[in-house]
């Protein structure tokens, strides 16, 4: 009995480079409305493609290439998401510790003053009194 014909490694290439050349732009505008700044979105979309490549012999021909390519791209996104906010709260963790000591010298400071009978009234620089007639 004879076997099947298969697909050559090549002849799978040539089908995803066409299909992802296709939906290339609509690919990169969904990842840019959804990661606005260019250097992260930059980076989901080729990590996006390198997912699609390892995952195509999983996607289903009678299916949209787009809508799979975008829901790999969602998840990437969703990823980087999560990256940069545990980034970004060991930044804040770390702000929050500076204003911490910040704010405890300017009490210091105000309670020296307040000791001292001094109070701080903001004055309004540039604006002059007016005349009354």
């Amino acid at each position: 009995m004879p076997k099947p014909p298969q697909a050559t490694q090549s002849d799978r290439s040539a089908a995803f480079v066409t299909l992802l050349a296709a939906s290339e732009r609509q690919l990169a505008g969904f990842v840019l409305a959804l990661l606005p700044n260019f250097a992260d979105a930059d980076e989901v979309l080729q990590e996006t493609k390198l997912r699609l490549w390892e995952q195509f012999d999983g996607y289903d021909p009678s299916q949209s290439f787009d809508a799979w390519a975008r829901s790999v791209a969602y998840f990437q996104i969703l990823t980087k998401r999560v990256d940069l906010r545990a980034g970004g709260q060991k930044r804040h963790a770390g702000q929050r510790r500076d204003n911490r000591k910040r704010i405890g010298r300017h009490q210091l400071q105000l309670d020296r003053a307040e000791r001292a009978g001094v109070v701080h009234r903001p004055q309004r620089v540039g604006v002059r009194p007016r005349r009354r007639n």
